[in-house]
């Protein structure tokens, strides 16, 4: 496997560097890999995973054996890289990418570098190719001074058949926490509205069945995959992919006899709305962030939040200044609906949130935009 680099330096943003983790590889190794990058001093170095200070001893395949989440590099306090885990796919695609931009029509190559380093023990045949190109030039646009994006495609072609759960956090969480954030609010939590304490649902699904075989828009219906129907606590969970097969559940459950109480996900747990800017330095999901939060910041639950807006902070808007978090870089706002127990702990913690090195604040105020 391999590490690649994304500086926060805005002037060595475009170069592509790779370190190869080969057997054996410590943080110590690491650390002597990025001075060459870097040129910061080894004993200056500190190495980041998931909240936590690496020891010189730690093996970095671990790292990517326990979550595969971006490591940090910092001198002192101050972030000088990201580094991703890349596998040897995701390798050759980079070298590519790189290849494909070399000598275009024979144009004088632009200051954009791409480096290879630590590919002196272990390499593959495929490491190989990539030390014979140390140091090369690459012809690869200026970017605007608006949009700094990286070079390589992090999205990919999705698999139209991949299945996106929230699977972050081990197991004994709620069902609900499977389902990604994005996607809570379509959510319906169905109980029996005169003995709370019946946990027999067999009834309301048999309810439904007959309501699919009536309903004339029911090629429309679209539920979760993840978390389609399941039952919790005597709930019955019910979770949509849209909003519109949630308003049809809502529906549904209303002649039902004896009555069945059918409500929101965002109202059966009373839910509060906020907003806070997220500065997405890499392209991550909303699950994978949120999941950081958690072990950030202990005794923070966040399998309940609804995110019901992700909008990227217009530069030219008048509150971009105000709002911005880490400039250079898309940072997102979101509208989010937390339990309350999320909103105190928040607010006995000056209002905000710790992500990564960032102090998130959280707007609680009743103003916010209606969904």
């Amino acid at each position: 496997m391999f590490l690649q680099l994304f500086f926060n330096d805005l002037n060595k943003f475009r170069q592509i560097v790779l370190i190869n983790v080969y057997q054996n590889f410590t943080v110590s190794k690491l650390k002597s890999e990025l001075f060459k990058s870097v040129k910061i001093p080894v004993q200056r170095q500190v190495i980041v995973f998931l909240g936590q200070i690496l020891t010189d001893d730690f093996p970095v395949a671990k790292a990517f054996n326990r979550n595969r989440a971006d490591l940090q590099a910092f001198d002192g306090k101050e972030l000088v890289c990201l580094l991703r885990f890349r596998d040897k796919m995701e390798f050759k695609e980079i070298l590519s990418t790189s290849s494909s931009k070399m000598y275009q029509k024979n144009e004088k190559p632009q200051d954009a570098q791409s480096e290879f380093v630590g590919l002196e023990d272990g390499c593959s045949s495929a490491s190989s190719s990539a030390s014979s190109i140390s140091g090369s030039e690459m012809s690869t646009p200026t970017p605007s001074s608006t949009c700094v994006r990286s070079t390589v495609n992090e999205q990919g072609c999705g698999d139209p058949c991949q299945i996106n759960c929230c699977d972050q956090g081990g197991e004994g969480r709620p069902p609900y926490a499977r389902v990604m954030p994005e996607d809570r609010r379509y959510g319906v939590v169905i109980t029996n509205q005169c003995d709370p304490c019946d946990c027999n649902v067999v009834c309301v699904l048999q309810h439904l069945m007959e309501s699919f075989h009536s309903a004339v828009d029911v090629a429309t219906l679209s539920f979760s995959e993840c978390t389609p129907a399941v039952s919790f606590d005597c709930f019955l969970l019910m979770v949509s992919r849209d909003s519109d097969t949630s308003d049809w559940l809502l529906r549904a459950m209303r002649p039902m006899n004896p009555p069945y109480l059918c409500t929101t996900f965002i109202k059966h747990f009373e839910l509060v709305r906020c907003s806070f800017v997220i500065p997405m330095v890499v392209e991550r999901e909303l699950c994978r962030i949120f999941n950081i939060m958690e072990k950030q910041n202990c005794g923070l639950d966040l399998s309940k939040w609804c995110v019901v807006r992700k909008t990227a902070l217009d530069p030219c808007s008048e509150d971009y200044a105000r709002k911005v978090l880490f400039d250079g870089h898309i940072n997102y706002e979101l509208v989010v609906y937390m339990d309350n127990c999320s909103k105190d702990y928040i607010e006995n913690h000056c209002g905000k949130i710790l992500y990564m090195f960032w102090h998130l604040p959280v707007d609680f105020s009743t103003d916010l935009p209606c969904q």
